[in-house]
């Protein structure tokens, strides 16, 4: 796969963070969370991936054995501190404390992905 750049790549990761709220909001049975529009699904996909997207480019600057590990690590607890601060300050998003580490993980895995995918360099230059 080629590599995307500049917007594309961003959207990506905007869409990886969206699916994962939306699967956080779907399957669990205890209400880990729950959205009150698309608007909040939207802002919480928006400040996810943009973080995640933010964090592969200056990720990618580490050595290339380095691969997906340290994105996971830093990816976690950013993930993890914008739905605590979505949960404590967001009206229209609900998330239990759960939620938030549950949700952290479900964003750090789909933003994984993309980083496997899209920005982790395959290969010498």
């Amino acid at each position: 796969m080629t590599a995307l750049r500049g917007t594309g790549r961003v959207v990506a990761y905007i869409l990886a963070a969206g699916f994962a709220s939306l699967v956080l909001a779907t399957l669990s049975e205890r209400r880990l969370a729950s959205y009150g529009s698309v608007l909040a699904v939207a802002t919480v996909a928006v400040l996810v991936g943009g973080s995640n997207a933010a964090l592969a480019s200056l990720l990618k600057r580490l050595p290339k054995g380095s691969g997906c590990l340290p994105f996971a690590i830093v990816a976690l607890a950013a993930d993890a501190t914008l739905l605590f601060g979505v949960a404590v300050l967001g009206s229209a998003a609900r998330i239990t404390p759960w939620g938030v580490v549950l949700g952290a993980v479900l964003a750090t895995i789909a933003g994984g992905l993309v980083f496997s995918l899209v920005d982790e360099p395959h290969g010498p230059d």
